[in-house]
């Protein structure tokens, strides 16, 4: 019996611990909600931070972008602008080379124009003219009339023998006594003959110059037009002349050909006349230490009127 009173003196605070209890699991339950929401409002939050984000990025690339197409067009332009003023400069290049070349009409034109010497000038000018180096065998030799008309009657025959060679021009130059004419060559100057490989060397161009004479013998035998200049620096040039136009002749097999005999313009005088032979003046000729120095406007005057059938590049004055 005293038990059961002593624990109904403790039933108000037990309610009282209960409610308290039913109270913290209320606001549990509030704060637990709470939670929830603020865990939804962040998430939410950060969805929406990370889609302005993405916004931002979006605009910072498309400007970007922008910035980019803008370079690419300046670059673009300025790259067209350098590709037009290239053009221009090689129309213009090319419209200076068209007023300079010569083109002669086919039927007053020569296929191949060939030197006969006497030295190296002839062929510099058919450089400078013709825009390439046509060689032969003529073309860097020293050669007189007569060495040309032996040449030519004996069909180059006994050339480039080693007892028949001396050294000339300070061995710059070698004579070939065969038919008395000197060429430019790669022998050591100084030793000659005594140079181990001058028997190879020898070999090589012999080669070399049978090469041409091969080339000069083709040509002359085809139908096509030739013209041969020859610079003759000898007096009596007329019958010399003639003794080269006759040389040359069965190498053409009936086909006409041409020969223009060039001298200073101190031997002028009236055209010879003869068939197949045209007497032409230069103002000067280049001097024996430098062929390229000739006189340009003499030359393109004789050009124009023995012009290559494949035009020619004349200096870029009246030569008329």
């Amino acid at each position: 019996m005293a038990l059961i009173k002593n624990l109904a003196r403790h039933i108000p605070a037990i309610r009282q611990l209960q409610a308290a209890r039913d109270s913290l699991l209320a606001e549990r339950a509030i704060i637990e909600s709470e939670k929830a929401s603020l865990q939804v409002r962040l998430s939410v939050a950060s969805r929406e931070r990370d889609l302005a984000l993405s916004k931002k990025e979006a605009a910072l690339t498309q400007q970007a972008l922008a910035h980019l197409e803008r370079d690419a067009a300046h670059s673009a332009k300025a790259y067209a602008l350098a590709q037009l003023d290239a053009m221009r400069d090689e129309r213009d290049d090319l419209a200076k080379k068209a007023s300079l070349l010569f083109v002669p009409p086919p039927n007053q034109a020569f296929d191949h124009h060939v030197s006969l010497g006497y030295d190296c000038e002839v062929g510099f000018q058919f450089k400078r003219a013709l825009g390439k180096s046509h060689s032969g065998f003529f073309t860097w030799n020293v050669s007189t009339p007569e060495s040309i008309v032996s040449l030519l009657t004996s069909g180059f025959s006994g050339i480039l023998e080693a007892d028949n060679l001396t050294p000339a021009a300070n061995g710059h130059m070698a004579h070939d006594a065969s038919h008395n004419f000197y060429f430019h060559h790669e022998f050591d100057p100084e030793k000659f003959k005594d140079d181990i490989e001058f028997s190879d060397k020898l070999e090589r161009l012999r080669g070399k110059f049978g090469y041409f004479i091969d080339g000069f013998k083709r040509r002359a035998k085809s139908a096509q037009r030739t013209v041969y200049f020859y610079k003759c620096i000898t007096s009596d040039a007329k019958e010399r002349s003639r003794a080269i136009y006759g040389a040359l002749a069965p190498y053409h097999s009936g086909n006409p050909f041409h020969l223009v005999v060039l001298q200073t313009s101190e031997s002028e005088e009236p055209d010879w006349n003869i068939l197949g032979i045209s007497n032409r003046y230069l103002k000067r000729f280049a001097p024996h230490y430098d062929a390229t120095d000739a006189h340009v406007g003499s030359w393109d005057t004789v050009f124009h009127e023995f012009p290559h059938i494949g035009g020619m590049k004349l200096a870029d004055y009246n030569v008329l």
